[in-house]
């Protein structure tokens, strides 16, 4: 009797800890799912050559997993059908995983923009790749902008933004050619420091003479580029000597009214600039004056006239001393600097372009929003064409969404150089 109700006793305990462990035992089974589900994502698309119509075939295409901002990336890659379509599986659709895909096409690089796979882990990216040209005529300026920025009496500072938004006409990559550059950037000649601006997308530079010669591919449809000036003035009035590089449909010069406490007035020589007023944008007075059909090689001077004159004790009689007192003070301000000293500016030399540091974002915001202002009015005074004023659009309104994401603490995705592929 005694050894049945031990075996009794023991199974009831069992009975006990089988109940006590069913619980555990069903939890863990139902966190094993997502685990699994994790390495369910899948990418496919289309590679098509746009200038050619047909499928890409037979080319390599490549997804990269990136699980933080160190730009350190798990590269898988693949080759495309005969209808030039590709598909990556099994991929981890964890939370913090961005992917991005590219291809390589006659040495130009084609790339999605970011795709994350933690809310959707089945996306198509079909991505475009062009045949390439060195004919530079398909390249023109829709829109170029010279923004002043800053008026610094104490050290005779002034500063000014050159932002362009080109357009590459046809179905062509525009590529480096004969002369050595792909992109032309001229530059006055008086400049002091010349800072590429966030979004610069150009990497590797070279100057020579008075012009910033870029190597990088530039595709069709629309590309936006600006880089911030700093010239040394001692008067009340300061010239910018301008040359268009390529045929430029509209040229607008903005002035924040009050800037310096200064009543600043634009003047140009021969390029019929007209006054247009003072215009409200994104909360700020701005003094606007405008021209439009530059001609490709054309050149002109600016005048900014009645500027605050720096004291006469602290003015800096020769440049070497006042470029050095200027890139104190912008490196103060957090800025990196690509020096250029002008009367060296003959000299062809190799030049790497640092990528700027971002300026506080309330600042590029109203950048942005005078950039937005000012496409507008050359759409609705019909100086660009439907293609040009969606694609520039865009490109604002996604700087202007990056930096909603960074206000709110998602940080940005869109311009640092961690991601180059998704650009």
């Amino acid at each position: 009797m005694n050894a049945q109700t031990d075996r009794q006793s023991r199974s009831i305990r069992r009975l006990r800890l089988l109940a006590a462990l069913l619980p555990i035992l069903l939890a863990s089974a139902m966190l094993a799912v997502p685990a699994a589900a994790q390495d369910d994502g899948v990418v496919s698309g289309t590679v098509i050559n746009e200038t050619t119509g047909e499928p890409a075939a037979a080319i390599e295409v490549t997804i990269s997993k990136f699980a933080d901002q160190s730009g350190a990336s798990e590269d898988t890659t693949t080759t495309t059908a005969d209808d030039g379509s590709y598909r990556f599986e099994s991929l981890d659709t964890s939370d913090g995983l961005a992917y991005a895909v590219s291809v390589r096409y006659a040495d130009v690089l084609y790339g999605s923009s970011m795709i994350l796979l933690s809310n959707d882990p089945r996306q198509e990216s079909d991505i475009a790749v062009f045949e390439t040209t060195t004919d530079q005529s398909v390249v023109s300026v829709a829109t170029r902008g010279l923004i002043v920025s800053g008026v610094d009496r104490e050290t005779g500072v002034f500063t000014v933004t050159d932002a362009y938004a080109f357009n590459v006409a046809g179905d062509m990559t525009v590529v480096e050619g004969s002369d050595g550059y792909s992109v032309r950037f001229p530059v006055p000649d008086n400049v002091a420091e010349i800072t590429p601006r966030p979004g610069f997308n150009f990497g590797t530079a070279r100057v020579e003479e008075t012009s910033v010669l870029v190597t990088t591919p530039l595709k069709p449809g629309s590309t936006t580029a600006s880089l911030d000036y700093a010239f040394l003035y001692t008067g009340t009035a300061i010239d910018v000597p301008l040359s268009a590089a390529y045929p430029t449909e509209a040229i607008q010069v903005l002035v924040p009214a009050g800037l310096d406490d200064a009543e600043i007035v634009v003047s140009a020589d021969g390029t019929g600039l007209v006054d247009g007023g003072v215009v409200a944008i994104s909360g700020r007075d701005y003094h606007v004056w405008s021209a439009s059909d530059i001609d490709s090689g054309s050149t002109f001077t600016l005048q900014f006239s009645g500027l605050s004159r720096p004291p006469a004790t602290e003015r800096l009689h020769t440049v070497e001393p006042a470029i050095i007192a200027a890139l104190a003070l912008l490196a103060a301000a957090g800025i990196t600097v690509w020096t250029v000293v002008s009367r060296g500016l003959h000299r062809p030399r190799p030049v790497v372009l640092a990528p700027a540091a971002a300026a506080p974002l309330d600042i590029r915001r109203e950048r942005l929003s005078v950039e937005l202002r000012l496409l507008e009015d050359s759409w609705q005074a019909a100086e660009i064409d439907e293609e040009s004023y969606r694609a520039g659009r865009r490109a604002i309104l996604e700087d202007l969404r990056s930096i909603s994401r960074q206000y709110r603490g998602l940080g940005d995705d869109e311009e640092t150089d961690s991601f180059p592929m998704l650009r």
